[in-house]
Order: C-alpha cells, then structure tokens, then sequence
C-alpha cells in the first residue's frame, strides 16, 4: 500500500496535471469566458463609467415624442443631420454612429447629412461586415469545402467622403454571450474597429501610439463592462436636439462639450428592443446591452486602458497546477470532514483573492481551480481513502482466514457482535523464537517430510513451555509465541520464562542426527509489559492472544539476535530483579520501527552452570561496553579484542569491536551521542 505522503503527492500531481490540460483546453477556456467572468462580475458589481463618453439613444421614447415610427430606417435622415450639427455646435469631441447610411433615401437629405458630417469634421460612420460562404471544390464533384470570405459594405460615396472616419463593428450574435470586442479586424484585412477609430481622433496622438503599440498585435480585448443598459451615461434622441435650444439650459441633463458621442439604438425594455446583445450584465427580465452601448464601453475601456487582463499561458498553467498540488496533497492527507471543511475554506478565500484582483481588471479562472479541481481532489481523495480502507478490510480477513474457519470470518464480517470475547490488561511476559535457515530447509524436504520435522520441532519447544507454566498462544511457519501473566509484574513468571527459554536453547543443542529437530538453530527474545489478554475465536477453534506493543518489541529483539551472533536476549524489564541467572547487558537499541530506546541483556546460563571463562567475558564485556558509551572507541576496540582473543569467537565483541572501528573513522556527533544503537533492520 502506498503511503499517505506518497499518495498525497501522487494526488497533487494528477489534480495539478488535469487542471491544466482543463485549463488551457478550449473547454476550459470556454467555461471561464462564460461563466467564470459572469461569476466575478456579478461579485464586483457595476462600476463607474468615464464622464468622457456619452450615449444618444435612438428609442421607442424619442419616437413617439417626435411622432416618427419605431422603425429606424423610416427617421429622415435631415433629423441625423440636425442631431450632428447641434452635438457639434455643442463642443462633442467625436460623434460615431452605430447605424448604417448604405442606401440613398430623398436626395435633399442625403446631401443634408453629408454636409453636416463634413461641417463637424469628428463624424465616425459605421461599415457593414458582410461574410459570404464560397463552396470550393471541383465542379464536376461535390464541393469539399465553405469558405468564409468577408467584405465591408461601406457607406454611401458622399457619407463616406464627407465623414472623419469609418469602420465596422461586428459582434457575436445570441446565443453566444459578448465577452469580448474586436480591436483589428483580421478577416477584413486588419481594419480597426469603430471603438478603435472612435479613441484614435479623440485621443492625443501620443495616447493613441501607446494604444496601437499595446494592442495592435491583438485580434481582440476582452470588456470591462460598466454595468447593465444605461449604465454609461444616456440622452434621449429627443433629449439631445433640445441641446441647441439655448434659452433651456434645466433641458441639457448632460453636457457633451468634449466628450465621444456614440449614436445608436438603446431601449429601457426588453420588447422594444431591436439591437440587443447578451452579456454578463443581461437582467432576468431580459434587458441586453445594446450594440451602442459595447461600442461605447469598448471605446471607455481604451480610454482608461481598462481592458480585462487575462494570465498568459505560461502564468495560466502555473497557477492550475499549483493550486490542484495543493489540493490534491491537502484532500489526501486529512480526514474527510477536515479535508472537505479546508477545501472548501481554500475555495472562499481563492474566490476573494480573485475578486480582489478582478477589482483591478486582472481576470484569474474561478471555474477550473474552485469548482472542477477542488471538488475532483475531494472526490479522489475520498475515493482512495475508501479503496484503501476496503483493501485494509480484505488484509484483515485475509489474516483471520489463517487462524479461524471461513465461516467464521464470514459472521465477524457481517456482525462483529458474534465475537465475544473475555479481554483483560494483565502484567505478562512475551517469548518469541525463530528458527535459522527454514527456508534452505523447507526447499531440502518435501511437504510430508517438513511437515513432520516441524511438529516434532515445535515438540521439542512446547515442553519447556509448558514445564515453565506458560502458554503457547501462537505459532507461524518456524516461529512461536508463548506467554506468561499474572495480574501484577511478579518476578516470578519472569523468572519461569526465562528458565523456558534456556531450556528450550539446550533442547535444540541436542543432536541425534542431521535433521533431528533437536539440532535446529532457533533465537530467542523475551519482552514484559501490559497487555491486552484474551480468548479470540469462534465456534470450534479459540486461541489465547496478547495483544499490545510488548509482542512487537519482542519480535524486534528476536531479529537483533542475528546482528549479535546471540542465541537468547531479553530486555531489561524482563531481567531486572533476577537472581540465579548469568547475563550480560549488550547494549541500548532504538529498535526499528521504535521511537524510544530499550535496553537488551544477554542470558547466557544459569549462574550455578557458568564455568569462569563465561563469568569473565560477562565482566570484560561490560567494562568494554562502559569505554564504548564514554566514547572512549580506541579503548573499547582494545577490550573487545582480548575478549575475542580469550574465547575464540563472541558475536557482540564482534558486533562492537566493528562498530567502534566506524566510529573511529566517523565519530557520532557529541551532542546527539547517547551510547544507543540504531537497528533499521526487522
């Protein structure tokens, strides 16, 4: 099973990765246009717009005032004519008209208008983009192919002529959303657009280089939108021919002396509406952005160099996958309830950092980071975490399946309410041993053949067990597990099962032949603490377990026997208090796996049974071990030489005396130094 670190990680990686292919996919892309910038706009909410620009609504209300009909294309065009002369009269820097003169109408108006364009001299006429779709292909074949080829109808000749500009403006059409606006026009041949003309004789000439060397690598700019309809400033068509009256000055509700002027058609209600525009800003009523009123807000958003900013690619990536690390190693490394409580927590607060940069017109996605990466990190945390609890529950069965009937795991796993068992905290004694070599021996025998050399192995280990009072709670391929408890820490039951375990290492000592259990090699470990005691099973099989940390520790000193070359080692607890038996100290081990050090002792025999070489290795080994814990290494390796010398082998000089020699090429650091030995090996 992989780690909950690792898997975080992995997690992360994987949340980060899809993030950004999401992200910088047109998809992803798509959905942070449509509902990602809807989302921060609504969270920011209108704004003010420029004073500089200022909107003459052709409308339903003007038409009924002056008595001409709803349809634009019916006001004579001497009324135009009339409404540029008075903006022009009144100081309006530029007045661009998003209607389209194309058609000759009566010829005393037409040549009317004209004049008034070409008196203001500031007029900004709207060009029609046409798109045309050519089949290309073989004639004799069906075409292969619909080609999009796009021309600019312009105004008529004398418009043309006498106004200051012209331009086209296209925009998408319902049922896309208007995200954005062009600023060149590359499929009519990198034309600037009617905003763009607009802000190019209104602005300084050193205002517009800036413009053109800012965005004249650019198709298009994506808007600032200022609000709903009617949230740039607006006149009534009416209202705005009253603006030569100058005997009413209470009539004039805004003044246009230099500012833009954009002309076209505006309603208050979404039935009247003719030219109408979906955007972020679209009510539930209806009302749209009028075709004006983008123009006008493109033309205020050059004006202020307001245009939102997206992150560039580069950027884009960085920050997905980033956030989607976070995330995934977040979601992975908490508990559910904590892990959704944070992601959601991170969300909100992404969410207000966006908003806030999104104040300042710097556009971050919300859609991919907040509600595709965050709930995909939670959902394949969540996911994981129940995979592997599901394989946890399968080890386990798996594990009961080794010591009880299947049936029986079956009831457990359905209702753990038929195990009944009597668990007590008792004061108890553990021995572990293992046998050397069972693998090269079980490879040597057949199946019937191991099988009875290891019950009569397993013979030779009971007796002593049983002699010594204690129990067999468990046995596993080479190895056993017995136990001695009593309800407080007596020396007595530490004492029977240390008599066991030097029986049972003079039981297997004995040989009779090359494969008499009696001559298997077998170490040997005891360990005493609290423990959980009791009866698990079910039906016809029941087995005496420990259960707690005392079994474990055990087990670990029973592998640093073949580190030390030792037949029988036991901890300090166990020893402790004894009289009668030979040991030796052999050290103080942070077993692996540990996070507190043990001290380990060595029995070596009865001490009525120790001849006087035994006693003085126990004596020169104890004054070796005393040089090795003062640092003291050169004297040390001195010691534990002569042991060796004297006895002609010892497996802890050998194991010391190597360690010492280490230390003297590459002493341990003084200040972390404590004399304890670190075992990474089980």
């Amino acid at each position: 099973m992989i780690s909950r670190r690792v898997g975080s990680l992995i997690l992360g990686l994987f949340i980060g990765a899809a993030g950004v292919g999401i992200g910088l996919a047109p998809f992803g892309l798509a959905l942070e246009e449509d509902l990602g910038l809807e989302l921060l706009f609504r969270l920011r909410g209108p704004r003010k717009p420029p004073p500089e620009v200022v909107i003459v609504s052709i409308d339903k209300a003007s038409s009924d005032r002056m008595d001409l009909p709803h349809d634009l294309r019916k006001w004579p065009r001497s009324l135009h004519a009339r409404l540029t002369d008075v903006l022009s009269e009144n100081g309006a820097a530029v007045i661009a008209f998003d209607v389209f003169f194309e058609d000759p109408r009566i010829p005393s108006d037409d040549e009317r208008l004209a004049e008034s364009f070409r008196n203001a001299r500031n007029v900004v006429l709207c060009e029609r983009l046409q798109t045309e779709r050519l089949s290309m292909g073989d004639l004799k074949e069906t075409p292969r192919a619909d080609v999009g080829m796009s021309k600019l109808v312009s105004p008529l000749p004398s418009f043309a002529e006498s106004a200051a500009a012209k331009a086209p403006f296209p925009l998408p059409k319902v049922p896309a959303k208007v995200t954005r606006t062009w600023t060149f026009r590359t499929g009519a041949g990198d034309t600037p657009t009617l905003p763009v003309v607009a802000f190019r004789l209104y602005a300084s000439p050193a205002a517009y280089d800036e413009f053109a060397r800012m965005h004249g690598g650019e198709d298009f700019a994506y808007l600032n939108f200022y609000g709903g309809a009617r949230t740039i400033p607006t006149i009534p068509y009416f209202q705005a021919l009253r603006l030569a009256d100058k005997g009413a000055p209470a009539e004039r509700e805004i003044d246009v002396r230099g500012k833009a002027i954009f002309v076209g058609s505006s309603e208050l209600l979404q039935q009247e509406q003719i030219d109408g525009f979906h955007t972020v800003f679209t009510k539930t009523g209806g009302l749209e952005l009028s075709g004006v009123e983008i123009a006008a807000t493109a033309f205020a958003n050059f004006l202020e160099n307001d245009f939102l900013r997206p992150p560039h690619a580069g950027a884009l990536a960085a920050l997905l996958f980033l956030w989607g690390l976070g995330i995934g190693v977040l979601c992975r490394s908490l508990p559910p309830l904590h892990a959704a409580g944070s992601a959601l927590g991170l969300s909100v607060l992404y969410v207000m950092a966006v908003s806030f940069q999104f104040a300042s017109s710097s556009w971050y996605p919300v859609i991919v980071p907040v509600f595709l990466q965050a709930p995909m990190g939670l959902v394949a945390a969540l996911t994981w975490q129940y995979l592997d609890v599901n394989k946890e529950r399968r080890n386990i069965r798996f594990a009961f399946e080794h010591y009880l009937p299947n049936e029986v795991v079956d009831r457990l796993a359905r209702d753990l309410s038929y195990l009944k068992a009597s668990d007590q905290l008792v004061y108890g004694t553990c021995l572990v041993t293992d046998a050397e070599n069972y693998t090269s021996l079980s490879e040597s025998m057949g199946p019937q053949e191991l099988g009875g050399f290891m019950n009569r192995y397993y013979e030779t280990l009971f007796a002593p067990v049983k002699k010594h009072q204690g129990t067999v709670s468990n046995v596993v391929a080479d190895s056993m597990l017995a136990l001695w408890a009593s309800a407080s820490g007596e020396s007595s039951q530490r004492k029977l099962a240390c008599l066991a375990a030097l029986d049972i290492a003079v039981a297997v000592g004995r040989a009779d032949s090359e494969r008499d259990p009696a001559r298997y090699p077998t170490r040997i470990a005891l360990h005493s603490g609290r423990i959980l005691l009791g009866n698990l099973g079910a039906m016809d099989h029941y087995e005496y377990r420990p259960v707690g940390d005392i079994v474990n520790t055990a087990t670990r000193i029973e592998g640093l026997n073949k580190q030390l070359g030792t037949r029988i080692l036991a901890t300090d607890e166990v020893v402790r208090g004894l009289d009668g038996f030979l040991t030796r100290e052999v050290g103080t081990f942070l077993l692996a796996g540990k996070s507190n050090p043990t001290v380990v002792h060595e029995i070596l025999c009865m001490r009525d049974d120790a001849d006087e070489r035994l006693v003085w290795l126990s004596g020169k080994f104890a004054e070796g071990l005393e040089r090795f814990r003062d640092r003291s290494f050169a004297d040390a390796i001195a010691i534990f030489s002569k042991a060796l010398e004297r006895m002609g082998g010892d497996g802890p000089s050998i194991f010391y005396l190597n360690l010492c020699r280490q230390y003297c090429d590459n002493p341990p650091q003084e200040e972390t130094w404590g004399g304890v030995i670190r075992i990474f090996q089980k």
